[in-house]
Order: C-alpha cells, then structure tokens, then sequence
C-alpha cells in the first residue's frame, strides 16, 4: 500500500513541476505568413510539406524574449476553429527535457495539440519583432 502511495505522489508532483518549469529557450520555424497553398497544411504535415530552404529558423534564449513569449502566452482566448492552415511552429523547450509545440496560421490562430487559441498579442510580437513574417 506504502508503495503505491509513493508512486502515486512521485507521479503528482512530476506533473506538477512539469507545469512551473521555466522555459530555458524557444525555437520557432517558419515560412513566410502569406505563402499561398493548394490545400490546407496541418501541425503534423507542416515539416513534410514545406522543405528546409523555405524555412527560417530562429532559437531565443535571450532572457527578455522568452519572458515575454511566456507572458504573452498567458493571454489566449479559445477560438472554435477546428482546424488552421500552418505556417509556423514554436517550440518551448523546459528544464526537464521537455518540450512543447505550437503551430500558428497567418491570422494569429494557435494549436497546441490539444486545443486551438486566439492570441493576437503574441502573434504581432512576433511579427513585429521580425521572428515569423519576413
């Protein structure tokens, strides 16, 4: 009984420093926002369908711009979209290695694997700090 306590709290509390481990860097990969597709491009196809010299890649382990990514974050509103057509793909990469994807359309649209979110803060923050776009 002792033993499935343990196991039981160890589980708990690893979801729960899971959850407030800080974020050590992001990358985020993109294409240019209004490139034009003959069909929808989904989180999972976006690394088939576009190949690598399309892509801009760019990795922030700057303090400020991590802080701020994470902040804005913070300000998602749900959408009832059900699906988007991607240009883009965040990743946030965490202490424990553990990592996180969010894709993103061209109108400031996310999904997070789970749930699609509206976060138009974010999205010009990363417009106007030349990160996505060009």
């Amino acid at each position: 009984m002792n033993k499935i306590f343990l196991l039981l709290l160890s589980y708990f509390i690893q979801i729960s420093t899971a959850k407030t481990q800080p974020i050590s860097q992001i990358k985020i990969i993109s294409i240019p926002i209004y490139t034009t597709t003959s069909v929808r491009v989904s989180c999972e196809q976006f690394d088939y369908e576009f190949n690598d010299g399309d892509k801009k890649t760019i990795l922030l382990n700057k303090n400020a711009d991590i802080k701020k990514i994470n902040f804005l974050l913070l300000k998602t509103q749900l959408n009832a979209s059900n699906a988007i057509d991607v240009r883009g793909e965040i990743l946030l990469y965490y202490n424990l290695n553990k990592t996180k994807k969010i894709c993103f359309d061209q109108f400031g649209i996310f999904f997070d694997g789970t749930k699609y979110f509206e976060n138009k803060l974010l999205f010009q923050f990363l417009l106007d700090s030349h990160f996505i776009g060009y």
